[in-house]
């Protein structure tokens, strides 16, 4: 049996373990050990996912290594990824075959850490009880590839969930290295695209915002004001 399947809840206990963590690791490429736990898979005893990644790394599926201190960061090894590949349907396969082979950035770079923080939603969102192995998690979205007036090309999200209920969320993570400005402008992209303003499915597209920064009252007005206009 495939292990990708839509309506089959990711917390079944009849799917090992190990193929859920490979698959998680397939969607978003690089995980901490925090997330990992997040996810609520192996419960909540914090030895439990130890030791799960530790069998995974004997088996030469996964690598691990340390990054700001003492935090642990754990992704596919070559071995893994055709792992998971051998055991995707084919359709799924075609999602996330540039998804699996997409480069990892320098752990000493800023992208990593931004990577690291766009996941947080996904692993954040699996831990519900109705989250489903089905469910299509993307990095680097390209949610509006029609040329505007921004400059030709697509638009990006920084990371996109459509689950098997039909919704969809586009999300956007800043580690407060952006200025306020191009925050704005990010959410004039969204609200000009076509999944915000004609999309058939509009109700069920959600835009989310994971930003740390701090916005001075006129440009929090200028946001609220310009979302509450397309609204």
């Amino acid at each position: 049996m495939s292990l990708v399947q839509n309506n089959i809840a990711i917390h079944n206990e009849k799917m090992p373990k190990a193929e859920r963590d490979l698959l998680l690791l397939a969607q978003t490429g690089i995980l901490n050990f925090e997330q990992m736990q997040m996810t609520g898979f192996h419960g909540e005893s914090r030895e439990a996912y130890r030791v799960a990644i530790n069998k995974l790394k004997e088996k030469k599926y996964v690598t691990t290594y340390m990054y700001e201190g003492r935090k642990m960061a754990i992704c596919l090894t070559p071995k893994g990824k055709e792992v998971v590949k051998n055991f995707l349907e084919n359709n799924e396969s075609k999602i996330l075959a540039g998804q699996i082979n997409k480069a990892q950035p320098s752990i000493k770079s800023q992208q990593f850490i931004h990577r690291l923080n766009t996941n947080t939603f996904y692993c954040s969102y699996l831990s519900a009880p109705s989250a489903s192995i089905g469910e299509k998690w993307l990095l680097e979205y390209p949610y509006d590839a029609k040329k505007t007036v921004y400059g030709e090309g697509c638009n990006r999200s920084d990371g996109y969930l459509e689950t098997t209920q039909g919704m969809r969320y586009f999300v956007e993570q800043d580690n407060h290295t952006q200025r306020t400005t191009v925050i704005f402008d990010k959410v004039n992209k969204y609200l000009h695209a076509n999944v915000f303003s004609s999309d058939s499915s509009l109700e069920n597209n959600i835009l989310v915002f994971c930003i740390d920064i701090k916005l001075s009252e006129k440009m929090e007005r200028n946001i609220q004001n310009q979302v509450q206009s397309h609204l």
